[in-house]
């Protein structure tokens, strides 16, 4: 599976749904940067979870869902992190 459009290809290690739940999420948000901000996870952390390497936490991986499956991704995604963090 090809990686984010815009920052150039992350590699998969060890293909899970939750790699291609975080690729798909990142180009559907414009890119990793993108991601990582609406996702308010730092890059690096992001990248090990988009390659395999670690299975990313619950909220971050239903927020990345969320933007997969929605129409406008932001205003459900601002919706999902309230949720998990209310002083957001």
């Amino acid at each position: 599976m090809g990686g984010p459009l815009i920052d150039g290809p992350v590699p998969v290690v060890r293909p899970t749904v939750y790699s291609r739940c975080l690729h798909r999420a990142a180009q559907r948000a414009g890119g990793l940067r993108a991601l990582s901000r609406l996702l308010r996870v730092p890059k690096d952390d992001l990248l090990r979870y988009m390659t395999g390497v670690e299975q990313p936490p619950r909220p971050v991986f239903l927020a990345a869902v969320d933007i997969v499956v929605a129409s406008d991704p932001v205003p459900v995604l601002r919706k999902e992190l309230r949720r998990a963090d209310p002083a957001a």
